[in-house]
């Protein structure tokens, strides 16, 4: 099985119940868009969410860069430091999100999702990819 990343992407009201982002089935978890507590619960969510599917890690590392100039952070870690970890994980297996604050009560959220999972094997590939 290869390894390869799906990206997805969420902004909106960042108050959120942390109820709706557990996949739990009575709630509706996989029919709402919202960014799930787990990184790796986005695989679980229906595959129009993916924003997009690299088999290099450098193409989605370059997908976060667009998603971040697009919607800059306020602040926070220096952009640098999350493209190094980005840079530093991704190859390795990891995942990445980028979330913060943007203002007025609105939160940007963006995960690079590594696929399959190592640690979580029982969820599958979305995409039916490996």
């Amino acid at each position: 099985m290869a390894l390869h990343w799906h990206g997805y992407a969420w902004t909106g009201n960042g108050g959120i119940p942390d109820s709706q982002r557990r996949p739990d089935p009575d709630i509706g978890f996989r029919g709402n868009d919202y960014p799930p507590l787990v990184t790796g619960h986005w695989l679980l969510k229906p595959q129009r969410l993916i924003r997009g599917t690299w088999d290099e890690p450098d193409a989605a590392i370059s997908w976060l860069r667009e998603q971040y100039e697009a919607s800059p952070e306020p602040g926070g870690p220096a952009f640098e430091t999350r493209m190094w970890h980005a840079a530093d994980g991704l190859p390795r297996g990891n995942d990445v999100t980028w979330a913060y604050w943007l203002g007025g009560g609105r939160f940007a959220h963006f995960s690079v999702v590594s696929c399959p999972r190592r640690l979580e094997p029982g969820i599958n590939c979305p995409t039916g990819e490996g």
